[in-house]
């Protein structure tokens, strides 16, 4: 019994301790020793990070992006039908070259190709459109028989149901593959 209660005092002043020496912001993101918040999580129920904008142009919310293969820590827009998704841009408007947050995890807002609609639970992919998503498919097409090969396109099954239409923002429960 005296052990059980030793193992409790410490449980408790662990977690007293790790409460206590993090730190937040006033938008509830993680602040760590830089001063800088790197990780939150967003309204929508999504795991944001932070990485500069390769892009070359401002920040557009629910662009598809993937790793720069140029400089380090930077994204740059996905090339249509691509598999090396890594997120969705978070926000609007954030110029080239600065720290913008991308979506990694969870829920996040993905801009579907233009003129095409959604269905709740269908399987979302990359489009051919780069950077954009498509969400026709209730299940990744079969390609000569190789199912495997379109679903490395995936990044999500949609959450909502929505007509087509330019610049449309769809909900998805991100699931990258």
């Amino acid at each position: 019994m005296k052990k059980i209660f030793l193992v409790l005092i410490l449980f408790v002043f662990v977690g007293f301790l790790i409460s206590a020496t993090t730190q937040y912001n006033e938008l509830g993101e993680i602040i760590y020793p830089g001063g800088n918040a790197t990780i939150r999580f967003n309204d929508s129920g999504g795991l944001d990070n932070r990485l500069y904008n390769a892009t070359g142009s401002p920040s557009v919310k629910g662009t598809i992006v993937c790793s720069s293969t140029a400089v380090n820590g930077r994204f740059i827009v996905c090339p249509g039908a691509t598999k090396k998704a890594i997120a969705i841009v978070a926000e609007d408007g954030i110029a080239d070259g600065e720290l913008t947050w991308i979506t990694v995890a969870g829920r996040a807002s993905v801009l579907l190709k233009d003129s095409t609609a959604a269905t709740r639970g269908n399987w979302v992919s990359m489009s051919i459109t780069d950077g954009r998503a498509d969400a026709t498919n209730a299940d990744p097409p079969a390609s000569g028989g190789l199912v495997q090969e379109a679903a490395l396109t995936q990044i999500g099954r949609a959450s909502q149901t929505l007509s087509g239409g330019t610049d449309v923002l769809l909900n998805i429960f991100i699931q990258f593959n």
